[in-house]
């Protein structure tokens, strides 16, 4: 019986906020799908850390765009928008 692979240290290392980034959390439960499903040893821990990875910065991304909106630059240097103005 195979041991669940521990995260990389990367994946709950804080942010320039302080905040930690959670992705040692999706991959926990990632992990843990896998397993219900009997196929853990079927995917590379590696891939299963990018994919956390990838995920919790999705996560961080949405999180920034509900706290400051969508913010453009209007390819003309003097006109600037915010796209949640649309």
């Amino acid at each position: 019986m195979k041991r669940r692979a521990k995260p990389g240290d990367y994946l709950s290392a804080r942010q320039k906020n302080g905040v930690p980034l959670g992705a040692d959390d999706i991959y926990r439960e990632t992990w843990l799908w896998l397993k219900q499903r009997n196929c853990e040893n079927l995917v590379n821990k590696r891939l299963i850390e990018a994919y956390a990875q990838a995920y919790a910065r999705y996560i961080q991304c949405e999180e920034a765009i509900s706290t400051y909106g969508l913010l453009g630059k209007h390819p003309t240097p003097k006109m600037s928008t915010a796209l949640t103005n649309l």
